[in-house]
């Protein structure tokens, strides 16, 4: 049973305790290292706590039972954030705290399937019928926190073949809206075996495409209707807790949303377009019509299925994933 460190105090004395505390906590899961290095962090960590008071308070005193109480007490590193990176390198502190609940607020409009514990995963859809032993499956893995707090992986039995990582937010309007904050895939031996069979099985759809477009499908489902995803300049990893060490990152994130058709708004942000992308089959060329017909045949089919899935499918345990 975990400790509830995170909570509404009864008093002053007894909220600037609550924060102490809990700042404490957060500093030692962020840090659990027992070096002169990680108490340098914990002591850094400690005094942006204290530095961004009040949106720390907002973090701490929220509601008990609610998605963000519950990720602070689940997750307490999740305070880490006050000097990681999240989302967008060229975020302050304060922004970063502020867009984490603002991801929780949509959590709780939302509810379940996508309010579980980190500790749990929701199966979207199977994907037997195409790839036998491949299914989607949306998690919250510690390692991509910082990348968002939510993410889609397309498995192949207990691997994560491809991942993207997203959090919830809110757009200029007050609106509901994603931001995706990362996009990987593996690099095992054999790997590269594995996504050119998913490739020929997705209808010629690369891995990385066919995980968007899953996204997509999930928003939709939400009615969720604007999607960013962070430039390569903006990614967390081009942030200066890194010490510039970020030297021929790949993949370019730029090219990857301006591939999908997506619109470059700012130095930090491209919007891509939620609405399923046919293509008019006049300018497909006549041997590859076939394929495409069968690719949005199977989108189609997949969009029905993740529906169901959302609609039907209750958080389970996670297994050790690799």
């Amino acid at each position: 049973m975990r400790n509830e460190f995170f909570g509404k105090p009864e008093d002053v004395r007894g909220l600037m305790s609550t924060i102490i505390r809990s700042l404490w906590r957060a500093s030692d899961a962020a840090y659990p290292e027992a070096s002169w290095r990680a108490n340098v962090q914990r002591i850094k960590l400690l005094i942006a706590g204290l530095h961004h008071w009040q949106p720390v308070q907002d973090v701490i005193t929220a509601e008990k039972g609610t998605p963000l109480n519950r990720l602070c007490n689940e997750r307490p590193e999740t305070l880490g954030l006050l000097v990681w990176p999240y989302l967008n390198a060229s975020w302050a502190a304060k922004t970063r705290l502020s867009k984490i609940i603002e991801h929780s607020r949509v959590i709780t409009s939302l509810g379940l399937p996508v309010d579980f514990s980190v500790d749990q995963h929701v199966e979207l859809a199977t994907l037997d019928d195409v790839y036998q032993d491949g299914y989607l499956m949306l998690d919250q893995p510690l390692w991509f926190m910082r990348e968002g707090l939510l993410t889609i992986n397309l498995m192949v039995k207990e691997l994560r073949a491809f991942s993207i990582s997203f959090s919830f937010s809110y757009d200029d309007n007050g609106n509901p809206c994603a931001i995706i904050g990362g996009i990987q895939g593996r690099n095992t031996d054999d790997i590269l075996s594995v996504y050119r069979t998913l490739t020929k099985s997705l209808y010629g759809m690369r891995p990385r495409d066919f995980l968007l477009e899953t996204l997509k499908i999930m928003l939709r489902a939400f009615n969720i209707h604007r999607l960013f995803a962070v430039t390569d300049a903006a990614r967390h990893h081009r942030h200066s807790y890194f010490n510039g060490s970020t030297n021929g990152l790949v993949p370019d994130y730029n090219k990857i949303w301006d591939d999908r058709g997506g619109a470059q708004l700012n130095a930090d942000f491209f919007e891509l377009d939620l609405s399923p992308q046919r293509r008019d089959f006049a300018s497909i060329k006549p041997n590859k019509r076939s394929l495409y017909r069968k690719r949005f045949q199977y989108l189609d089919l997949l969009e029905t299925r993740i529906k169901d899935g959302l609609e039907n499918s209750c958080p389970v345990e996670t297994r050790n994933f690799d």
